[in-house]
């Protein structure tokens, strides 16, 4: 649909008219979708849907297989990117965080605030 009207548009401009080459199909129009249209929650590309998902940050525990449930479902493309920090800005973050949890976790204990206590020992735990 799209790629038809920017062929309309060069025919009418006279951009790319050929006796020879008019009807030849071009290496785009061989790879390129028929059309592309936006939805709130999927793109459709041609006569097939693609959905999009993110994760931007990894779950509590990582382990071999976490993956396998995406797998399962059958039909999908799984792109994985990681992105590397350096050590120690890694590892000072990681010494703020756990610091600023313990010291909740502390004046909640002080003050008899029980509310939030399994938190923030978990979050101690992990960081």
């Amino acid at each position: 649909m799209f790629f038809r009207r920017v062929k309309q548009k060069q025919q009418e401009s006279g951009e790319g008219l050929d006796a020879l080459t008019s009807h030849t199909l071009r290496v785009q129009d061989l790879f390129a979708p028929d059309g592309l249209l936006v939805e709130f929650d999927k793109i459709r590309l041609g006569t097939g849907y693609a959905r999009t998902f993110a994760l931007h940050a990894l779950p509590r525990r990582v382990q071999v297989g976490w993956l396998d449930e995406i797998f399962n479902a059958g039909g999908v493309d799984l792109s994985v990117h990681i992105t590397s920090a350096p050590d120690r800005e890694v590892t000072r973050v990681l010494i703020s965080k756990e610091t600023k949890a313990r010291s909740q976790l502390i004046l909640d204990q002080q003050s008899g605030n029980i509310s939030r206590l399994p938190e923030l020992e978990a979050q101690v735990a992990d960081y």
